[in-house]
Formats: structure tokens, C-alpha cells, sequence
């Protein structure tokens, strides 16, 4: 697999700025999770410690996807990294742990963390 540069420079980069920003979005958001307001999900309680919104587990998984398929140029590599991710934000809505629209949030996030990452890194790079 050849890189154009710096996955295991940027992975634990991406994995911290996804943690970062689900965790400012979901203390600012409040929201509730399925099993604590079972087919309501509009609680919102901003500061609250309710903490669904966006899902973090999903928003992880489709940064760190994001990230190596950004940073790799295998064809193959999407067709694996983004169904595993998938499969992360599947099983958050089947373990009741989130709405789906929390999932679609954090794959969102995720993604676009990522993507801010890698072009970051690639930018510092260069200068060095």
C-alpha cells in the first residue's frame, strides 16, 4: 500500500480532533439517548451530561476511514475502511445507544475532521 505521506503521523491527530469536537458538540447539545427517553427524541438539555449527540464511536470510526483513505492511494481502501466504519455507527443504533440521526452526525464529523487533519499535516509538512 503506498502512502502519499504520513498516516501514522495524522492518525492519532485525527483520533483526538474527532474526540474533541463530538465532545464540545455533545456537552453543548444535550441530548438524550434512546434508552433514557424511549421514543422522544427531541430532549435537548444543553449541559446536562445527556450526551448522544453526535455519536463518538461513529464519528471515530469514519475519521480514522476518512483518514487512511484520504492518505493512501489503494483503490481497494474505501471499499473496506467505510463499511467497517458503517459498521460501528450499525451497531450504536441496534445497541440502542443512539439515534440515527446521532450516527449520521458523527460520521459527518468525523469525516470532516479528518479531511481538516490530513490537510493540515500535509501543509506542515511541506514548510518543514
Amino acid at each position: 500500500m503506498e502512502r502519499s505521506g504520513g498516516t501514522s503521523e495524522s492518525a492519532p491527530l485525527t483520533a483526538g480532533a474527532a474526540a474533541l469536537a463530538t465532545g464540545l458538540v455533545k456537552l453543548t447539545v444535550g441530548r438524550a439517548r434512546p434508552y433514557e427517553t424511549p421514543g422522544d427524541q427531541d430532549v435537548l438539555h444543553p449541559f446536562s451530561g445527556y450526551n448522544a449527540f453526535p455519536s463518538g464511536h461513529t464519528a471515530l470510526a469514519f475519521g480514522m476511514a476518512s483518514a487512511i483513505d484520504t492518505e493512501t492511494k489503494a483503490k481497494w481502501v474505501p471499499f473496506v475502511v467505510y463499511p467497517l466504519a458503517a459498521a460501528v455507527g450499525w451497531s450504536r443504533l441496534r445497541d440502542n445507544k443512539h439515534w440515527l440521526s446521532d450516527v449520521v452526525a458523527g460520521a459527518g464529523l468525523g469525516t470532516w475532521t479528518a479531511r481538516k487533519v490530513v490537510t493540515l499535516a500535509r501543509r506542515a509538512i511541506r514548510s518543514e
